[in-house]
């Protein structure tokens, strides 16, 4: 099974967010996790779909991941 998950950075504005989560979420075994800093700075609530994380989480995501792609 592919697990896909997605972690959205400031670096990210300029792309259309929504657009992108509809896309990932469409696969049941995608999931989306937004930067907590960057939402707090933008007043933005977490969610089932999209909860907030952390540079903890980064370190999980990465650390147990078998490929990780950046760019």
């Amino acid at each position: 099974m592919v697990l896909l998950t997605v972690i959205f950075f400031e670096g990210w504005c300029g792309i259309n967010v929504k657009e992108q989560v509809d896309k990932f979420l469409q696969s049941k075994n995608a999931s989306i996790i937004a930067c907590g800093t960057c939402m707090n700075i933008r007043n933005q609530k977490d969610s089932k779909e999209c909860p907030a994380g952390g540079i903890e989480d980064l370190y999980h995501l990465i650390t147990e991941s078998d490929k990780v792609v950046t760019f």
